[in-house]
């Protein structure tokens, strides 16, 4: 209903709960390690994205943000089967994977989502991207896009998707 009641652009999906676990807590994320959030976490996002009611898919592996210098073995490979599922998902409904610099200034010092997923996400056929900085102050509004723009060029990436009315349309990055 509130989705309806305003003209929106566009709309992020993210995750930051998984049950009543909040994924930013570094406690929780020292006490359960990576397998038991990321696969929890993973399992939960492809819910979230078989029925959506948003575009783009917010920082896709979050938890990484904060759980990378604790874990220091976090590899999405283990991760592989849910990973492709909600990227299958993204891709059948039109759903945009933000590629967040937000991770680039804090400790883990990472894009969201991973190279690896995408990677993933460009074999299988994955066409929009959106670009993110994840700013909760203005000093950090755009900081880092710099970098996730050379990442996706990288991989062959010639658009960005940008939304007007909740409709997607190419960015050329030339």
């Amino acid at each position: 209903a509130v989705l309806d009641q305003y003209p929106y652009d566009y709309v992020i999906g993210s995750l930051h709960y998984v049950g009543e676990d909040l994924m930013f807590d570094n406690e929780l994320l020292r006490r359960k390690g990576a397998d038991g959030i990321m696969q929890s976490y993973f399992l939960e996002l492809e819910e979230m994205t078989r029925n959506p009611q948003f575009d783009i898919l917010g920082h896709m592996d979050v938890p990484v943000r904060n759980g990378g210098p604790i874990w220091k073995s976090y590899d999405p490979r283990r991760y592989e089967k849910p990973i492709r599922a909600v990227l299958q998902n993204c891709i059948d409904h039109g759903i945009s994977l933000e590629v967040n610099s937000g991770g680039l200034r804090r400790p883990a010092n990472n894009l969201m989502p991973d190279l690896r997923i995408l990677q993933w996400y460009c074999e299988m056929g994955g066409q929009r991207l959106t670009l993110g900085s994840d700013a909760h102050t203005p000093g950090h509004v755009g900081l880092h896009l710099d970098q996730a723009l050379r990442c996706i060029r990288d991989f062959g990436w010639k658009f960005l998707t940008r939304y007007a009315g909740r409709q997607p349309s190419a960015l050329p990055l030339e």
